[in-house]
């Protein structure tokens, strides 16, 4: 299209890695993580007001090493590559695509092949090497950062993205098959 980009041009496919299962994992880890986070605090402090009262309390003492430490944990935030493996495993090496469609996200990946609604999705999150489409707190599709061709292209998908979640799929001028350049 000239001066435009069709949104079904919007296609990518990659490779997933250990690396991408592991990210993803960590990401659907988060609440947990923050729940850790806060008995820790909780952990901690009861375990100061247990030695504030019986000094000689080894309860008490257990809780004020143990608060931190599962503060510690929760932020560190550590998903085990050796248990994504044992989970997820076979998928290393899968061929994966995702294509941003009118109706939709358009996915197949081995095993598992659909449409994600516009109208489902409420937003994306995402860090130095992946893409998350979320619904809520969930993420519904993964994609690599490696997977979009540079900078450029990954500011073209998240606008794509951000047009049609916010116009629930409806058509829209930026939405509907063009894309300002």
């Amino acid at each position: 299209m000239a001066g435009g980009l069709d949104l079904n041009a919007l296609s990518y496919r990659f490779t997933l890695t250990e690396r991408d299962l592991v990210d993803a994992a960590r990401l659907s880890a988060q609440p947990l993580f923050r729940l850790v986070a806060v008995l820790g605090a909780i952990l901690f402090v009861v375990g100061l007001l247990l030695l504030l009262a019986r000094p000689d309390s080894t309860v008490g003492l257990a809780a004020i090493i143990a608060g931190p430490i599962a503060i510690l944990a929760a932020r560190i935030g550590y998903v085990s590559a050796w248990a994504v493996r044992r989970r997820a495993g076979r998928l290393v090496g899968a061929e994966c695509e995702l294509i941003v469609a009118d109706e939709g996200l358009r996915f197949t990946q081995p095993g598992i092949s659909g449409t994600i609604e516009w109208s489902a999705l409420t937003g994306t999150k995402e860090d130095d090497r992946m893409l998350f489409f979320m619904q809520g707190g969930v993420h519904r599709f993964g994609l690599p950062k490696r997977a979009v061709g540079g900078p450029e292209d990954l500011d073209r998908l998240r606008q794509a993205v951000r047009d049609r979640i916010a116009s629930g799929g409806q058509s829209s001028p930026t939405a509907s098959g063009t894309l300002p350049r």
